[in-house]
């Protein structure tokens, strides 16, 4: 199954297990849509050091995952390490209000999907991956 394909099965059958959508703050529009990828709590402290504040959009803890956002569809064509979770629409489990522990300082909500890929696959000790154009 593509990675596109992999990922809207997913969100379709997470949305039927009580899931509600990342609200996302006052002022922070989402022109190209949004989603979400989760990273273990564990995790999060060294994506956030790597990124560093100034490059990190909207991020929320979640139980055990901390999300950030992503413009909507930043899972094509890119196979996300295993241990991140990713989320079309930015659906999450609904239960305690998600916890808002980093917003940007200008109105854009997102961290930049390049970037936070990159650094994913460095704590996840994988080798970034890029599909290669079809040759004529």
């Amino acid at each position: 199954m593509s990675p596109l394909n992999k990922a809207t099965a997913t969100a379709a059958r997470r949305r039927g297990r009580h899931r509600e959508r990342l609200p996302l703050p006052q002022g922070a529009p989402a022109a190209l849509g949004y989603d979400a990828v989760g990273i273990p709590q564990d995790d999060a402290a060294r994506v956030m050091r790597r990124l560093s504040p100034s490059r990190a959009g909207c991020v929320f803890s979640l139980g055990e995952l901390w999300w950030w956002i992503v413009p909507a569809g930043s899972h094509i064509d890119i196979a996300w390490p295993e241990s991140t979770t990713y989320s079309v629409d930015a659906y999450v489990p609904s239960g305690p209000r998600p916890r808002l522990v980093h917003r940007p300082d200008g109105d854009s909500p997102y961290t930049s999907p390049i970037l936070l890929y990159i650094v994913t696959c460095q704590i996840a000790g994988t080798m970034p991956s890029w599909p290669h154009p079809a040759h004529p």
